[in-house]
């Protein structure tokens, strides 16, 4: 049976109820600054702050981010990877037998290590002695 009353917290989050949450929390921060903002005094100043506050933190923002690929350069590895790698997805078909070989397709090549160390891997078991006589 659904239940017919979900509750007064169903309303805390929809609607414009974030908004006027993130305008509160700014205008506390803006006080606390030492900025003349008081939200229910004066909510129309505030609000106009609050969006001028976003403005500049989005050109600051995109200043930076522009700053950054011009002295770094690296605008390639912004563009997302196509969703058949973001997924681990390819079309490279391996098909093993119950012993673990291969019966069609090719195995992936190893990765090669400049260590010589990662060619056996030996485990190490640690024996720590009791505490307790």
């Amino acid at each position: 049976m659904q239940a017919k009353f979900a509750g007064e917290n169903f309303f805390r989050y929809s609607g414009e109820v974030e908004d006027v949450q993130n305008l509160q929390l700014f205008a506390w921060n803006a006080a606390a600054r030492g900025n003349d903002v008081h939200l229910n005094a004066n909510p129309t100043a505030g609000e106009l702050l609050h969006k001028e506050f976003r403005e500049k933190k989005a050109e600051l923002k995109d200043t930076t981010k522009v700053g950054i690929l011009a002295k770094y350069g690296g605008e390639k590895y912004l563009q997302a990877a196509p969703c058949e790698l973001r997924q681990g997805q390819t079309e490279d078909y391996v098909e093993y037998s119950r012993s673990g070989q291969v019966v069609k397709g090719r195995e992936r090549v190893k990765n090669k290590s400049k260590y010589p160390e990662d060619g056996n891997v030996v485990t190490v078991i640690l024996i720590v002695p009791s505490l307790t006589p």
